[in-house]
């Protein structure tokens, strides 16, 4: 998480860092200040084998095992709240990557359980257009 916009009198560390457990999401090394959420509430589902990224001042959280492989939930760094992203990517996720460039979200790669897949991999990346969200998740 990048800590910008603030102006202290002793410069604060350059990032914060959060993590991971279950359905919880917490700071390791919080930012300085008061720009952010002191702590988060927990998500409705696990974060396991999701993909995660910080978006502008949100963390996305794609992916994931069972009933989590099409969906992503969005935690707010500003209040410290999930809310689910209404559009579902078109394929199953699980151990996906994620990229950032500009106002677009990537959920690159990732396993599928498909019997006809030769590598176990997806070799496909999904694109959310931030400026254009009614096309939703565009596969390539």
């Amino acid at each position: 998480v990048n800590c910008f916009g603030l102006n202290d009198t002793i410069p604060p560390p350059p990032f914060g860092l959060v993590g991971t457990r279950g359905k919880s999401v917490a700071w390791i090394q919080s930012c300085p200040g008061d720009k952010y959420a002191a702590s988060f509430s927990d998500m409705d589902r696990s974060a396991d084998h999701s993909g995660m990224i910080q978006v502008g001042d949100e963390i996305w959280v794609c992916g994931g095992d069972q009933d989590q492989t099409r969906s992503c939930e969005i935690l707010s760094l500003k209040d410290g709240r999930w809310r689910p992203l209404e559009q579902k990517m078109n394929l199953p996720r699980i151990r996906p990557e994620m990229k950032v460039e500009g106002r677009k979200v990537f959920v690159q790669g990732g396993t599928t359980s498909d019997i006809n897949s030769v590598t176990g991999c997806r070799n496909t990346q999904e694109v959310f257009d931030k400026d254009n969200q009614t096309k939703g998740w565009v596969t390539e």
